[in-house]
């Protein structure tokens, strides 16, 4: 954008430029050559205003089409898995493979909410979109454990699944334990007393947006009809896990707690998210036995 911005720049002051010398030369015309100046420089400015409402038309458009490609992923593979595991002739219906489906159909879908997000015109760039699941660990406590990442360039980060305790990254911590609907920080390094398990998360963001992938545990009339094996049920909800995006700019998800293009992907993404998840662990659960 910045680029059109700048070429359209350029081409109107070359044009004025070229229209002054030609008012310089037709001293005789001066009037008529003023009044069509002015005319070419209205052109001009409406021109330019329909280009950038053109741009940003495109750019909803753009948005929505995102939108739909985040639920394609999930809903072709939600298909695919209950077809391998709906034919009982088929072989090697293990959990391993339940896993293999977690794993990619979330990866595809928060592969399209990361290409959303760093190219939404109103964000910055260098943003990282990642899941986050809930476990329990032999003591019986709350751990978090990253499922997959998807990067603007994929080999920026590497991917640490390694077990650790909730209470290692205040974020986390914070939509857990208050319930938060969303928990956003523009400069982690101005936020006192900020915990985070991840040693090097200085060098890698600056500024962070997470979401749960929950549901409300008035919704689950009978909850013997939902699977949920492995989610933490406190308070009003029942967790999987949670949706995160970080970056290394400050403030690139706008101001805490602004409703943006940003909250609105990332809460429908972790709705959608919720279903799947639950489904692809529940086959796991059932197939390990």
């Amino acid at each position: 954008m910045k680029k059109e911005i700048i070429t359209l720049t350029a081409a109107v002051i070359s044009l004025i430029t070229a229209l002054v010398g030609a008012i310089g030369t037709v001293k005789s015309n001066l009037p008529w050559a003023i009044a069509f100046t002015i005319l070419v420089i209205m052109l001009l400015i409406l021109s330019a205003i329909l280009y950038f409402w053109c741009l940003n038309r495109k750019t909803e458009v753009d948005n929505y089409s995102f939108f739909h490609k985040i639920m394609h992923e999930l809903r072709n593979y939600r298909f695919e898995l209950l077809k391998v595991y709906s034919d009982r002739d088929k072989e090697g219906r293990t959990s391993l493979l339940a896993e293999k489906y977690l794993k990619t159909g979330v990866k595809n879908a928060i592969g399209e909410l990361c290409n959303l997000l760093n190219n939404n015109k109103v964000g910055k760039k260098n943003i990282s979109v990642c899941v986050k699941l809930l476990k329990k660990n032999s003591q019986n406590e709350l751990c978090v454990t990253t499922l997959c990442r998807k990067t603007e360039n994929n080999n920026r980060r590497n991917l640490d699944v390694s077990l650790y305790a909730l209470t290692g990254n205040t974020g986390l911590n914070d939509v857990y334990q208050k319930q938060c609907s969303e928990w956003s920080c523009a400069d982690l390094n101005k936020l006192y007393g900020y915990v985070n398990f991840n040693q090097n998360w200085r060098e890698q963001y600056t500024s962070t947006l997470i979401i749960p992938i929950r549901i409300q545990r008035t919704y689950l009339h009978k909850i013997e009809s939902f699977h949920i094996e492995n989610g933490c049920r406190d308070g009003n909800y029942v967790f999987l896990g949670f949706l995160c995006a970080d970056s290394i700019d400050a403030g690139a998800f706008g101001l805490d707690g602004e409703n943006n293009i940003f909250r609105s992907a990332m809460s429908a993404t972790a709705d959608a998210l919720f279903s799947y998840i639950d489904h692809c662990q529940h086959l796991i659960a059932k197939y390990k036995k």
